[in-house]
């Protein structure tokens, strides 16, 4: 029985002294991980008091379930975050073309128009558009 549960983990945590929220994944996730993960991000971005704010996703380590409940529920990122007035949302994908075809589908499905949505190779490359382009936060 135990080895049905996907063995997941993701640690989130502010990132620099700007609104950003970090998240990095690892494991396998299916859509209530996702709805867990969503939730506790969600509840993060409260200290921001509804100033604009970013999300960036780690996203390389993680394996996701392909099924439909699944996509689902990593669409409602987008809109969700939206809502709450994230302005950008960044990827960080590595060399996993799958995580990237993953991820953009998710955002094609949430229908989201506004929503900055990046996608970079690394960790790094991240930062420095956090660091440098203050325009992710309009």
């Amino acid at each position: 029985m135990g080895d049905n549960i996907p063995k997941y983990d993701c640690k989130l945590f502010y990132y620099t002294k700007k609104n950003v929220i970090a998240s990095l994944p690892t494991g396998t996730w299916d859509g209530d991980t996702a709805r867990r993960n969503r939730s506790e991000i969600k509840e993060m971005a409260k200290i921001f008091k509804g100033e604009p704010w970013v999300f960036l996703g780690l996203i390389e380590h993680m394996k996701l379930v392909p099924d439909a409940q699944t996509a689902i529920e990593f669409s409602k990122f987008h809109s969700e975050f939206y809502n709450m007035n994230c302005k950008t949302i960044i990827f960080a994908t590595g060399d996993e073309l799958p995580i990237k075809i993953r991820s953009k589908r998710h955002q094609d499905m949430s229908c989201k128009v506004g929503l900055n949505v990046i996608y970079v190779e690394t960790e790094q490359e991240a930062i420095d558009i956090i660091k440098n382009d203050d325009s992710i936060f309009t």
